[in-house]
């Protein structure tokens, strides 16, 4: 089976302080469909990661 296509109005690489308020702040203020993508093991949403930053 192929994965369900999805779309972002923003893509933010790196989750450092910048990449992860910029990202917080596009989901939350604007309510855009925000991606943050980091370095490291897979998250999912609502595993130890707010939803207001990972908006799936």
């Amino acid at each position: 089976m192929a994965p369900a296509a999805r779309s972002y109005d923003y893509i933010v690489i790196g989750g450092g302080s910048g990449g992860s308020g910029a990202a917080r702040r596009a989901a939350g203020w604007y309510g855009a469909k925000t991606l943050l993508v980091e370095n490291g093991r897979s998250v999912r949403s609502g595993e130890g990661m707010s939803n207001r930053l990972m908006n799936l």
